[in-house]
This record gives structure tokens, C-alpha cells and sequence, in this order.
């Protein structure tokens, strides 16, 4: 049922896209100025199982979700939170994110994390995302990235959920576009690394 229920809110999505995207504001580090009703996602799962859904096929990278040994191929899978410093290291974020989240999704490049990660994280009630916006900025522009560090960033924040993407441009711009197409009322902040 929760497949079902996700299904008729992606159809409806895709049709309503075009019109919703109309309204988009072309900063990259505002939400839209949209008046259209914002979709509620049960949890941090599905509001990137529907982003995922929504990249356009051809430029999907091939993505494992999970961590560790608990992992699915093709897409990205739910986390448990039990172990706050080892997913914020093995994530490129702050330990407070972790520790302030209800529940959180992951998916990565299979090849190569730094190309294409990308986290959702469904805060506590008693969170602040502004701060939590900041600190995640700080953690990967201090991150000492290893073997080859990603071009790009973009932090998302909508209603209580954030959603963090680094790798490469080609890898992630496809999915922030999607993600514009869900959720037109996101707020977007984006970065380069250098």
C-alpha cells in the first residue's frame, strides 16, 4: 500500500511538473515562490525513493543505497542511526545531523562515493535546520577528501527534512533538477568545491 500510495504521488508529480516548475525561482539558494500545495513524504525513504524516481533514466549513476554491509543495488534504502559518528564520517556530515534526525536514506556512486552521494534526513521536531544547514557547509568545505574530491554540493532543505548531494556536476545536477520537479518549494543552497 505504501507503493501504491507513492506511485499515485509520483504520477501526479509528473504531471503537474511542468506547470509547478513554471513558478521555480531561478536562485539557487531560494525555494520556489509557488503557491502549490507541498507534498509530504512519510519518511526520509520515500522523499528520496521519489527523487530517485524522478531523474531521468539515462542520467542515473549506477548507486548502491545503505551503508556497510546493509546495502541494495539501483537505489537508495533507509539507515539506522545507531552509530552517529561513523555515519557522519562515512558521509561527509556533521555528527549533529545525525544525532538530530528522526530517521535518514542514503545512495551513492557504485563505483566511487565522492562522485555521487546523496543523504535525506527527517529531523526531530526540537532540530534546527538553519543550523544544521550551516554546519553541514562547514563539514564539506573542511572535509580532506581522498582519492578524487566532487565538484559540486547542494543542500535541501523542505519542511523538516533535508536532503544533502555532493559529487560531480554531470552526476549531480540530473537529480537537484528531479528534485525540483517533487518539490518546487525547496530551498536549494549550492556550493563548489575548490
Amino acid at each position: 500500500m505504501k507503493y501504491s500510495f507513492l506511485k499515485l504521488v509520483l504520477a501526479g508529480s509528473m504531471v503537474l511538473s511542468p506547470c509547478l516548475m513554471a513558478g521555480c525561482s531561478n536562485s539557487s539558494s531560494t525555494g520556489s515562490e509557488s503557491s502549490a500545495v507541498k507534498t509530504e513524504y512519510a519518511d526520509a525513504q520515500a522523499l528520496l525513493e521519489a527523487v530517485w524516481n524522478a531523474t531521468k533514466e539515462d542520467k542515473r549513476p549506477a548507486v548502491v543505497g545503505g551503508m556497510g554491509n546493509n546495502v541494495t543495488e539501483g537505489m537508495p534504502m533507509a539507515i539506522s542511526l545507531d552509530e552517529p559518528d561513523t555515519i557522519a564520517a562515512g558521509l561527509n556530515v556533521p555528527a549533529d545531523l545525525v544525532e538530530q534526525s528522526e530517521d535518514a536514506s542514503v545512495m551513492m556512486n557504485a563505483m566511487m562515493a565522492n562522485a555521487f552521494t546523496a543523504s535525506a534526513w527527517q529531523l526531530k521536531d526540537s532540530a534546527s535546520a538553519q543550523t544544521l544547514v550551516d554546519l553541514i557547509k562547514t563539514t564539506l568545505s573542511d572535509t580532506h577528501w581522498l582519492c578524487t574530491m566532487p565538484e559540486v554540493y547542494s543542500i535541501v532543505e523542505y519542511g523538516n527534512e533535508i536532503i544533502v548531494v555532493y559529487g560531480y556536476s554531470d552526476q549531480v545536477k540530473p537529480f537537484i533538477d528531479a528534485l525540483r520537479s517533487v518539490c518546487p518549494d525547496a530551498k536549494i543552497t549550492d556550493g563548489v568545491f575548490e
